[in-house]
């Protein structure tokens, strides 16, 4: 993730009252990881935990997460992992959007806070194309 769409990612989820984050390995969220700690190959490893609490028990929580294998990413080894993430996140019944440029992220963090707190449900967006590569 570049540092621009990292730093509008992290002021919106401040400005929308996000004050617990929980991070899954991904290289591609290390800009955005920094500021975090300070205050996604990470979500294909954490579908069983996310069935088995937030899912069963309606628990409202937010995904970023990054989309690898798109239309731009050089790494071949990231490929299948972008051929799986929609539907996953589809056969999880977990609404999503995918945003791609830097000025989009800070009213889809705030339309996804809104819509997962009125939902009880995890919601995600796939960060992608400018975004990361």
């Amino acid at each position: 993730m570049k540092s621009d769409a990292a730093n509008a990612a992290h002021d919106a989820l401040v400005k929308c009252g996000v004050n617990f984050v929980a991070c899954l390995p991904d290289s591609a969220f290390q800009e955005l990881y920094l500021p975090l700690s300070a205050e996604n190959t990470g979500f294909t490893f954490g579908t069983y935990a996310l069935l088995r609490g937030p899912m069963a028990f309606g628990v409202p929580m937010l995904l970023l997460i990054s989309h690898r294998g798109d239309l731009g990413d050089e790494r071949w080894f990231s490929v299948p992992f972008g051929w799986g993430t929609k539907p996953l996140l589809d056969s999880m019944r977990i609404t999503h959007r995918t945003v791609e440029k830097t000025e989009e992220v800070s009213g889809a963090i705030a339309g996804a806070v809104k819509s997962m707190n009125s939902m009880q449900a995890p919601v995600a967006i796939l960060f992608a194309g400018e975004i990361l590569f």
